[in-house]
């Protein structure tokens, strides 16, 4: 794999005399340039997205007679251009948003909005990549999903005919199954109606006064001293890569893909001023901080991370698996698909809450049941509760601290 600086003289390379070439930059990785047998020139960027490897097309090359100051056609850009779009693409398909898919749903809505359906303004709304429009949340494939099957009815309909009582009757439907899904449903149908209100695609929104029709209640779930040792221990029997990842979450407080994404360019040293304890005088204080770049947070900021001493001993004790003699990046990779965190939360979750009950199970000298030797119900967001409780409650923290070292928008 030629991996070069794309520029104006490595993109004008002769072609191969049979097949294709495909050419890497070595100051973008993922970005890189196929060049065919018959002279035609593409731009393209991989990256894994969902778990799958993916290769998305950037744009088209000129020909090398072209000349480097003459204006280039729609679709056609110079190395350095390309390189900026393969950036923003690459951004996207970070952020689990597939550029391919994008300009799918843009060029569909381009079509069909003319008719004012319900579905083509809808599409439109979930293509827009301005303030406002859909084409950025984290939840746009949930949308998409929940477009195609829970608003099918609604697909041929012009906008301007559904009203109220049509968007209560539906979400009141869904909430015999499901008040939660309701709940999700009405948010997503409330953003597409608010949305066309702002294109002027209807003159005023239906669904801006209907309530939600399932009650939510905010969890407040987190572990105790004895839940935690039990968790603790589970985690050492789970091993690497996924118990040093629960481990991880629970010390740091931060969110679980964020987590499992943690790679080793992120860590670094943090300066910062702080009153000696005994003199009272300023003095620059240093220590160990995690950088989450903000395309990896769910708030797109970049926050620095504390780390603490035990923190740190886990991460650094992390096995260094290599590839081909390079080390991997990612901290909390198994190798099996490559340089990329793990995934299977479910299945790594089933199996801790297996061992915390043999572990309980062990405490009472029994034998283990399942169903007799389990904690009360928790989810894995519960570590982020957890270790917000014991900042606020044992060490005093503030709550605004505790809020910026969870990333929290208050903080």
């Amino acid at each position: 794999m030629a991996k070069i600086t794309l520029n104006d003289k490595a993109v004008r390379r002769a072609a191969p005399p049979s097949g294709q070439i495909e050419l890497w930059d070595n100051v973008l990785p993922g970005f890189g340039l196929r060049i065919a047998a018959g002279g035609a020139r593409t731009y393209f960027v991989m990256k894994r997205l969902d778990g799958k490897l993916v290769r998305r097309s950037v744009g088209r090359c000129p020909p090398p007679h072209v000349m480097r100051d003459a204006p280039l056609p729609e679709g056609e850009f110079w190395p350095h251009e390309a390189r900026d779009q393969a950036r923003r693409m690459l951004s996207d398909l970070a952020r689990g948003i597939d550029p391919a898919a994008v300009k799918r749903a843009a060029q569909a809505a381009a079509i069909k909005v003319e008719n004012d359906t319900f579905k083509a303004v809808a599409d439109a709304y979930l293509a827009d990549k301005l303030e406002g429009g859909g084409a950025n949340l984290r939840s746009r494939g949930e949308l998409e999903r929940k477009l195609k099957t829970d608003l099918k009815a609604w697909h041929d309909r012009p906008i301007v005919e559904i009203r109220g009582r049509d968007i209560r009757e539906l979400v009141r439907e869904k909430a015999q199954e499901s008040p939660i899904a309701a709940n999700r449903l009405l948010s997503f149908i409330k953003r597409v109606f608010r949305w066309a209100a702002s294109q002027d695609y209807i003159d005023a929104d239906p669904a801006a006064s209907i309530q939600k029709p399932g009650q939510e209640q905010t969890r407040k779930r987190f572990l105790d001293e004895a839940e935690i040792r039990l968790f603790w221990r589970a985690c050492d029997a789970l091993g690497d890569p996924a118990g040093r990842l629960f481990k991880l979450a629970l010390l740091t407080g931060q969110r679980r893909g964020e987590v499992a994404g943690m790679r080793r360019s992120e860590i670094g040293k943090l300066e910062y001023k702080a009153a000696d304890p005994t003199t009272g005088k300023e003095k620059t204080v240093s220590g160990e901080a995690w950088l989450i770049p903000a395309a990896r947070t769910k708030r797109k900021t970049d926050p620095t991370v504390p780390r603490s001493p035990l923190a740190k001993a886990l991460i650094d004790g992390a096995p260094k698996l290599e590839i081909s003699g390079k080390r991997l990046d990612c901290i909390l990779a198994s190798g099996a698909r490559g340089d990329q965190p793990i995934t299977g939360w479910s299945k790594f979750k089933a199996r801790l809450d297996e061992l915390i009950g043999r572990e309980i199970a062990k405490d009472a000298d029994e034998e283990y049941d399942p169903e007799r030797h389990a904690l009360p119900a928790w989810h894995i967001h519960d570590l982020r509760a957890t270790t917000a409780t014991f900042l606020e409650t044992r060490l005093e923290v503030p709550t605004r601290v505790v809020s910026r070292i969870l990333n929290h928008a208050e903080g």
